[in-house]
């Protein structure tokens, strides 16, 4: 009797193996209708004997990537030390799950006095930005950089990530954090497919990092997150989005072996990723004869330094589900009017109203971070009366006295501003002095050419039975040409 033929290897079904009479059929890749997606689902894919029910379902599965209406919940995190304070707040947002991650330490390194800020936002899963936002800082700490060379442990640390996420450690954590974020539902999903967890082969993270030591920013960036920083009310990028329409990224990217395509008006690396540095994402960093920084991706980050004067107000981390509905300059402007508006609004509350203003208009992950600065608290208050450590903001003349702030005088024989504490008249009050041998000398004033107790213009004198008269006769205009002359009391 003939074998009738197996209507599954006589279908178009994709089938490595056939079956012989009384065994089962090995498939190994989904029915001819299924195909895999970059959103790990199955869509109807097959093409030219689509049917227009098969279309609609399409179509209906790709609505469904997003939710209908915005998960607004909100994960907020504030704390503050004596030079600075800070918040940063998180929202799902319209995205189907949370791919943003943070990681924010105000007092990162106490011995260096330095403050650590980062966002991160995930493509194709959560995996690696969560990777990064425990791991990336601490390996910024260990370089053997960090205390002398912040920019060299930023940048090393960047390039250890991707080393890292390779090793067989690596991938067991990047799959707890997968399997953590699954629902019922993306699980079912994965089975249907076929599907492994795809590790940091299929899925990345940009990566945007502000350090803070003393008076400088180190601002380490890989990606499209950005920093910004307020002085004066003016909006200074410190980042630049590393996007496939950037010449040299593009060209970077051609030269790797790749190719740029535009869709619906957007840049992407084989019509796919529309980023040109990222951390992970490794299957676009295979090219075995080029190094990491020449890959079609690359991990490096544009590093940028900047000082914080006076007028700079706060700075503020986002990722590009933020800046995609917002300017640079339009966004400071609302986070002044917010603290304007409401002064008692801590910057959690600041961060979660931005959080609100944005949701309708962005259809991303949404994570934003201010930092604001404490410049009162980089001065400490000093006794008037402890002339040493004193600022000296303004000396006209060089015989004034040294180490003492002067604002005010209003007559030429007073030092105002200046505590007495001195037991004779004749001494120049403000003045300390250390040695007195006669009574009619000033020590510790430089003197020129005086030589008796008569020609001390500005010094009250008690006991004047024979010089009253020559005192009473001068004037002020004669009084000035002395000072003019060399004496010693500033005006």
């Amino acid at each position: 009797m003939p074998a009738t033929q197996d209507p599954i290897t006589a279908s178009s079904a994709g089938v490595h193996r056939t079956r012989a009479p009384g065994r089962l059929a090995y498939i190994r890749r989904p029915p001819p209708l299924l195909a895999r997606t970059r959103t790990n689902r199955c869509t109807f894919a097959s093409k030219g004997t689509r049917t227009p029910e098969e279309r609609k379902a399409n179509s209906a599965m790709a609505d469904d990537n997003q939710p209908r209406q915005p998960v607004t919940t909100k994960t907020t995190q504030r704390g503050e030390n004596d030079r600075l304070e800070y918040a940063v707040s998180s929202m799902q947002g319209y995205r189907r799950n949370m791919e943003d991650a943070h990681a924010a330490f105000e007092d990162f390194d106490v011995p260096t006095a330095t403050s650590f800020f980062g966002v991160y936002d995930g493509h194709g899963g959560p995996d690696v930005s969560m990777y990064c936002a425990r791991h990336l800082h601490l390996e910024i700490r260990k370089h053997p950089e960090f205390t002398n060379n912040l920019p060299t442990a930023v940048d090393g640390a960047f390039s250890r990530m991707d080393q890292m996420m390779t090793t067989d450690e690596g991938r067991r954590e990047l799959t707890r954090y997968w399997d953590r974020k699954l629902t019922l539902k993306d699980m079912l999903l994965r089975c249907a497919c076929f599907e492994d967890h795809p590790g940091p082969i299929e899925v990345g993270s940009t990566a945007c990092v502000a350090l803070i030591r003393g008076n400088q920013i180190i601002v380490g960036n890989a990606g499209d997150c950005r920093c910004v920083l307020s002085r004066n009310r003016q909006a200074i990028v410190l980042t630049t989005d590393h996007k496939p329409s950037v010449l040299a990224e593009r060209q970077r990217i051609l030269n790797a072996g790749h190719f740029v395509e535009v869709t619906q008006g957007v840049s992407r690396v084989d019509n796919e990723i529309a980023v040109a540095r990222s951390i992970g994402d490794m299957r676009y960093k295979s090219n075995i004869a080029l190094p990491p920084a020449l890959q079609a991706l690359t991990c490096a980050p544009e590093i940028r330094s900047e000082n914080i004067t006076d007028d700079a107000e706060f700075l503020v981390m986002a990722c590009d589900g933020v800046w995609d509905v917002v300017d640079n300059q339009g966004f400071i402007d609302y986070i002044h009017l917010l603290l304007a508006a409401v002064p008692a609004m801590n910057l959690g509350e600041v961060c979660e109203a931005l959080l609100d203003e944005f949701v309708e208009r962005s259809r991303d992950n949404m994570t934003v971070l201010l930092v604001r600065f404490k410049h009162n608290a980089q001065a400490p208050d000093v006794p008037e009366d402890e002339l040493p450590g004193v600022q000296q903001e303004d000396q006209s003349t060089d015989d004034e006295l040294p180490g003492v702030q002067q604002e005010d005088q209003s007559t030429d024989d007073e030092l105002p501003g200046v505590q007495q504490d001195q037991s004779t008249d004749d001494e120049l009050p403000g003045v300390q002095q250390e040695d007195q041998s006669t009574d009619d000398e000033l020590p510790g004033v430089q003197q020129e050419d005086q030589n008796t107790n008569d020609e001390l213009p500005g010094a009250q004198q008690e006991d004047q039975s024979t010089d009253d008269e020559l005192q009473s006769k001068k004037m002020k205009a004669p009084f000035e040409l002395e000072l003019s002359a060399g004496a010693s009391c500033s005006r």
